[in-house]
């Protein structure tokens, strides 16, 4: 229950030292409960706790069972309660137990329709696309997916951050909707409507020299440059696909493109894949 302390002494042979007096000062302790975003215990949660002055100390914490923490054997001082979300600032007096309730900031609600035309799609894989991790890696990368419902509507709780929210058909595979820019803080409550519109491209696979179709062939497009509509390109690693195999003719239709930009990759086993430059505009055939 006390803190530790050092002196030093010199002793000289002969000499009668003087008294030494040792002043030991009183540890406390920091504790509380530990809440989630839903306002419910934290089961399990790192978070440190770190002391800059008088003297530097720090401590890496876990909530219990019941989402509790205790931090005993505490020096007194400034202290600093944080995770990848809050901060909490305390002073701690010598032999002081401290009760800290910490709330991890409330995450932000998206919350919207997936349409064509007014027309509500269910089904539809709404994806929350990280644009601060694009900075870092140079791609964007999906950090939260949810369905729309029956209904077209759905609900994605996200961090704060800047994101773009799109949605895209995989069942079966057909393209994109638009995406949307968002900076959300902490709490943000937001409504963010899709729309899956555009113009219909029609793709046709043949074999080099045979001019044969060539079925099972995979599609992918990918925007030409940034001023191009966003489209997805990545993987989600379970199968998922955004665009469509060719059919037994060779066939296989694009629905949902924006006028705009993009490279067409065709892709199948035993063969080259072929990149092709296309330029979507509005109202015009579009016949590849």
């Amino acid at each position: 229950g006390f803190a530790r302390a050092e002196q030093a002494v010199v002793l000289t042979t002969g000499v009668r030292p003087d008294e030494i007096d040792f002043r030991l000062e009183r540890l406390g302790a920091i504790l509380g409960t530990f809440f989630d975003g839903d306002g419910k215990p934290a089961i399990g949660v790192p978070f440190w706790m770190t002391r800059h002055s008088p003297d530097y100390d720090h401590h890496e914490i876990y909530t219990d069972a019941k989402g509790e923490y205790l931090a005993a054997n505490l020096g007194a001082g400034h202290w600093e309660l944080y995770d990848g979300k809050l901060r909490e600032e305390v002073d701690l007096e010598p032999g002081q137990w401290l009760r800290v309730d910490l709330h991890d900031p409330t995450s932000a609600m998206v919350r919207g329709l997936i349409h064509s035309n007014g027309q509500p799609i269910g089904g539809a894989l709404v994806m929350a696309l990280d644009r601060g991790r694009e900075k870092q890696i140079g791609s964007l990368v999906p950090r939260g997916s949810v369905k729309s419902g029956a209904d077209g509507r759905y609900e994605l709780k996200l961090d704060a951050g800047d994101w773009y929210v799109q949605a895209g058909l995989v069942d079966p595979p057909a393209g994109a909707s638009n995406a949307e820019p968002l900076t959300l803080n902490w709490g943000d409550q937001r409504v963010v409507d899709l729309d899956f519109s555009g113009e219909h491209l029609d793709v046709v696979a043949v074999e080099a020299g045979t001019e044969r179709p060539l079925p099972g062939a995979a599609l992918t497009l990918a925007r030409s440059s940034e001023s191009d509509p966003l489209v997805p390109t990545f993987w989600f690693g379970d199968g998922t696909r955004f665009w469509p195999l060719t059919d037994a003719e060779g066939r296989a239709e694009l629905p949902y493109v924006r006028p705009g930009k993009y490279s067409l990759t065709v892709q199948r086993d035993g063969y080259m894949t072929a990149i092709q430059l296309v330029t979507v505009t509005a109202g015009g055939p579009q016949v590849l």
